[in-house]
């Protein structure tokens, strides 16, 4: 109900006095460089970091991002386990993944609509 009140009260504050409500211009658009993403939550995934200049976006880090990409691989074509790809992710950039984010990350790419871990 509140929102709803609030929704009405800004539309008619917006009538009656428009200079005091604050507008975006149509034209404005933020240059993000290319490969930053939004910040959806307040986990950063592997391979970005927080970004102080673009507030919302977050930094890719490409050389984490080719190693995620390269264990991603190996896991895929079963060459190497999950276990052993984390620890090569740890062991090459210094940050954490677990398993199982290693594995909803290997289906999501690789868009495969069974788990890795389905037997059947």
């Amino acid at each position: 109900m509140t929102k709803i009140w609030r929704k009405n009260e800004w539309e008619q504050q917006l009538k009656n006095n428009p200079e005091s409500c604050i507008s975006i211009p149509k034209g404005l658009v933020l240059n993000v460089p290319d490969g930053y993403i939004r910040k959806k939550s307040s986990t950063v995934p592997f391979g970005y970091e927080i970004d102080e200049e673009y507030k919302g976006y977050l930094k890719p880090i490409p050389e984490e991002l080719q190693v995620l990409h390269e264990v991603s691989t190996a896991v895929h074509r079963q060459e190497i386990s999950l276990g052993v790809g984390v620890d090569w992710l740890e062991a090459e950039t210094r940050r954490t993944m677990s398993r199982m984010g290693l594995k909803k990350y290997v289906d999501k790419i690789y868009k495969k609509p069974n788990s890795l871990l389905d037997k059947s």
